[in-house]
């Protein structure tokens, strides 16, 4: 159990995040389109625009954008091609916006990533597919916020459609990556945990440079961001949890990892045209 402080409510932020994008993306009222707070670092003559106004400055990600492999080692045809069709869903461009207090989304409209902003750089939560990276950073500068003051990159789980894109947005920030132990070995091998030899699953690869353990903190600006390990999902898998204040109220945010079991060795590989756990895989971004 993730025991959490007695503030007045508990905001939890996952994949449910994505219908509140897809509401700013097609007029939705925004519940915070202000200027950043206080406590974000943006430039003083920066207001974070209003998601109506985002959709009008939002471009199609840059051609030059990594592309997902187009065949890999014993991968049926057909396996192939639902799965280049979720990824380009899940990859959709989606305005960003604020979602309370220092926490803004700039994922895509399939895939989440948040920033975490404070007045000494900044924290970016998961990010994607490796083809999500033009969007991502795109729609982090258009919030008015600078790629160079990222200073941490943390993962929920290391599976190619959440940490896809470390290896590129470490290069383009400098901001140092942070992981749990269990998942270190994933995001640097660039292999899918539990079904390593189904390289249709692969990921980038990315150097982590420290590991967290369960109930470690980072701080930064004023923002403390605990790691609560949650397994299950990847054996490293970690909930991220925060205190935040918006409009004179504080709360408790946590960036729940996942319920479910992905793909595994629990799985079958008896059917050639099976990906073990591809019923989750295909149907929801595990």
């Amino acid at each position: 159990m993730i025991r959490t402080p007695s503030l007045p409510t508990l905001v939890v932020i996952s994949l449910f995040a994505l219908a509140q994008a897809r509401a700013h993306a097609q007029g939705a009222p925004s519940p915070a389109t202000a200027a950043p707070p206080a406590t974000a670092a943006a430039p003083a003559s920066t207001k974070a625009p209003a998601a109506a106004d985002l959709r009008k400055t939002l471009k199609p990600a840059n051609s030059a954008a990594p592309t997902p492999p187009s065949a890999a080692p014993g991968a049926p045809a057909a396996v192939l091609q639902v799965l280049q069709a979720k990824r380009a869903a899940w990859n959709k461009p989606s305005a960003p916006f604020q979602i309370i207090g220092n926490i803004y989304y700039v994922g895509t409209d399939g895939l989440a990533s948040y920033l975490i902003t404070t007045p000494k750089g900044h924290f970016l939560l998961d990010t994607a597919l490796p083809e999500a990276a033009p969007q991502i950073e795109q729609n982090i500068q258009t919030l008015g916020f600078k790629l160079s003051d990222i200073k941490f990159l943390l993962n929920s789980h290391a599976h190619y459609d959440h940490s896809g894109a470390m290896a590129r947005l470490k290069s383009s920030t400098g901001a140092q990556v942070i992981s749990s132990e269990g998942d270190k070995s994933a995001l640097e091998g660039g292999f899918y945990l539990g079904s390593e030899n189904e390289h249709v699953l692969d990921s980038v690869p990315v150097k982590v440079d420290r590991t967290v353990k369960d109930g470690e903190s980072l701080t930064l600006g004023g923002t403390t961001l605990k790691a609560n390990l949650t397994p299950g999902h990847t054996r490293g898998c970690t909930s991220w949890s925060m205190p935040v204040q918006d409009a004179g109220k504080s709360y408790q945010v946590l960036f729940f990892c996942s319920a479910t079991a992905a793909a595994s060795r629990s799985g079958t590989t008896s059917q050639p045209s099976r990906i073990p756990g591809a019923s989750v895989l295909l149907t929801e971004p595990a």
